[in-house]
């Protein structure tokens, strides 16, 4: 059955403003919306202790393979996903609609100009070109014992508490750092 020329043309149309508004945000904050890998999300999620009080920020939270998981495991804490991206963000919206979480917030704005000063927790997974800017930024605004989990992409002047090496197709790496142990390398 063939499809007829106007329905084909108008999916064209409907699927390249898809890609083409990926391709804009990408460009615009230098950053694809990758999701979190299966290793990587079961690892992040060990990561956060079960008995974390305060804000849990995923930056950047893309399709939401992350936020979610956090959500459902911490009901406890307020879980805040930002992502500036309409598309990625606009279907963590419909799920949210579907899956309910109560403790879930997302939110389509950049995180560059939110605080986290109120983060117990911050997860990412940016890159690597964005490290050095957000290493500046929570370096000024988290307190000391914030735990910061980072996939893919190690800070360049912080010294994590602990890396974790994944077993995945691309043998990636989950760095953990914590405010107060935070220390310039020489």
């Amino acid at each position: 059955m063939t499809l007829p020329l106007q329905l084909q043309a108008t999916l064209l149309a409907g699927l390249s403003l898809v890609v083409l508004s990926i391709a804009v945000y990408a460009v615009r904050t230098g950053v694809p919306p990758m999701p979190t890998s299966p290793r990587g999300r079961n690892r992040i999620l060990s990561l956060i202790p079960p008995d974390c009080t305060g804000n849990i920020l995923d930056l950047g939270c893309g399709w939401g393979t992350l936020v979610f998981p956090i959500a459902g495991r911490h009901p406890q804490n307020r879980v805040i996903g930002y992502e500036l991206s309409p598309l990625p963000w606009f279907l963590c919206r419909i799920r949210k609609w579907i899956t309910p979480r109560e403790n879930l917030r997302i939110i389509r704005g950049d995180f560059w100009k939110s605080p986290c000063s109120d983060a117990a927790v911050v997860v990412c997974y940016l890159d690597p070109s964005q490290m050095p800017r957000l290493e500046k930024k929570l370096s000024s605004e988290l307190r000391p014992g914030t735990l910061v989990i980072v996939n893919g992409f190690a800070f360049p002047s912080w010294k994590p508490e602990c890396i974790h090496q994944l077993s995945d197709f691309y043998c990636s790496r989950v760095y953990v750092y914590r405010v107060s142990t935070w220390k310039a390398e020489p």
